[in-house]
């Protein structure tokens, strides 16, 4: 991350953390449901755009 101008590095950490904080959310959400398939799709979304 060194290459990136600092404003760059605080965006796309700020992005990465509310990606995380999603993801959070999401599983334990899928904990306290029946219908967890769903959940765990856009848990896995979240995670996939985070790699790329």
């Amino acid at each position: 991350m060194g290459k990136f101008p600092r404003s760059h590095r605080f965006v796309l950490g700020e992005r990465i953390e509310t990606a995380m904080l999603t993801v959070l959310m999401l599983l334990v959400e899928v904990a306290y449901t029946s219908e967890k398939l769903p959940l765990l799709q856009r848990a896995n979304l979240e995670l996939e755009e985070l790699r790329f």
